[in-house]
């Protein structure tokens, strides 16, 4: 999946905490990248693996194959009267 990272840090979801301001102490900052990170692979991960389950198992089988309005019932009138 495209959003899970190996390294929280490289995600675009945690990129503000690669440029924090001078005003913040490098302690902090470390804190609060150890944080992030944690809460990054305790959370995030998780839930974007249950979402991903969820579509692949559940929802994308229920789909139809066409996405055009032309290929429900009375589809093709809905465009002739239009």
């Amino acid at each position: 999946m495209a959003q899970i990272f190996d390294d929280p840090m490289k995600s675009p979801l945690l990129e503000a905490f690669s440029k924090m301001p001078a005003s913040i102490s490098e302690a902090d900052q470390t804190n609060l990248k150890n944080r992030a990170a944690r809460t990054y692979k305790e959370a995030v991960v998780p839930a974007f693996t249950k979402f991903h389950q969820f579509l692949i198992s559940r929802y994308l089988p229920a789909c139809r194959e066409a996405t055009s309005a032309a290929a429900l019932p009375n589809g093709a009138e809905m465009y002739r009267s239009g």
